[in-house]
């Protein structure tokens, strides 16, 4: 919230707590307390067997904490308007990226009770990956080979899109910025 101060704190190197300093301070006082029911408790607990151990970087994100995710509204219609609509049911989105030699695997999973909003949230992902690659044929064909390797799948309880952002396309990005 603009009203409130937000936190972090640095548990670990693994481990950053963040949100509103009053949530924040209760979570290092359970966690001293010897509060270490983590995976069992509350929404973002339970999900958080999503966080591959390995990842570089990951968050969880509870959606419907999140004060912004219900404001959400784009304009038009089309797999862009429909992904935003069906992200209001979302109740965690996953996110993580490992990097692997010069390349960054990264993933996403947005968890919802419904199956007809998982479904509709898979067919607007793969809608929105095929425009990107109508797109880049031209500008950058490099984009539309990788992105083509992306998966996007449906476990039953999250809509999940995994792929690799090679270390070629990675340069090729930065290249591409230093001529700007």
């Amino acid at each position: 919230h603009h009203d409130k101060p937000g936190a972090v704190a640095f548990l670990s190197a693994h481990l950053v707590v963040a949100g509103d300093e009053a949530s924040v301070i209760d979570a290092l006082a359970r966690r001293s307390a010897g509060g270490s029911d983590f995976a069992s408790r509350a929404t973002l607990g339970r999900n958080y067997s999503r966080v591959d151990p390995d990842a570089s970087a990951w968050a969880l994100i509870d959606v419907q904490r999140f004060p912004m995710a219900k404001q959400a509204h784009v304009e038009g219609s089309g797999e862009a308007g429909q992904l935003v609509g069906a992200l209001k049911s979302v109740s965690v989105v996953a996110l993580q990226a490992a990097v692997r030699g010069d390349a960054v695997d990264i993933s996403a999973a947005g968890v919802t009770e419904s199956d007809e909003t998982r479904q509709l949230m898979e067919d607007s992902i793969r809608g929105v990956v095929a425009m990107w690659r109508l797109a880049a044929q031209e500008k950058s064909p490099e984009a539309v080979s990788m992105l083509r390797r992306f998966k996007i799948g449906n476990d039953g309880q999250a809509v999940t899109i995994k792929g690799t952002l090679t270390g070629d396309y990675l340069r090729s990005l930065a290249d591409k910025r230093a001529v700007r």
